[in-house]
């Protein structure tokens, strides 16, 4: 933890290069193996899809165990990816991607910014 920091965790998993057959439930199932899943964002045109998990951990075993695991025959690719709230372009130069987290300067945090908002 990074002092005079606030630190935002993602359990918000990039799931890349699927084939265009994985369907919801190919996703649900798969990574319904290492915990609660919040919502799956698959995106067909983009061959990609957002796995939100309930918790961090669940998220990172998730992301370390299914690394070239193979869908329909085509191996995936993971990344950590910011939570809905931390979507905003207001955020972007404090997310680190191998941490999967955004580190933000206490001063950027005024009484206007939602704490909650952040953490989804």
């Amino acid at each position: 933890m990074k002092e005079g920091y606030l630190t935002v965790c993602s359990t918000t998993l990039w799931v890349g290069h699927l084939s265009k057959l994985v369907q919801q439930d190919d996703l649900s199932d798969t990574f319904g193996t290492y915990g609660e899943i919040v919502s799956i964002d698959l995106i067909p045109p983009r061959g990609c899809a957002f796995v939100c998990m309930n918790r961090r951990m669940d998220a990172y075993r998730a992301l370390k165990n299914l690394h070239k695991f193979r869908l329909h025959g085509k191996q995936i690719t993971l990344a950590w990816a910011p939570g809905k709230g931390m979507k905003d372009k207001l955020w972007k130069d404090y997310w680190d991607l191998d941490l999967g987290c955004s580190y933000i300067p206490v001063d950027k945090v005024t009484t206007q910014v939602n704490i909650t908002d952040l953490e989804e």
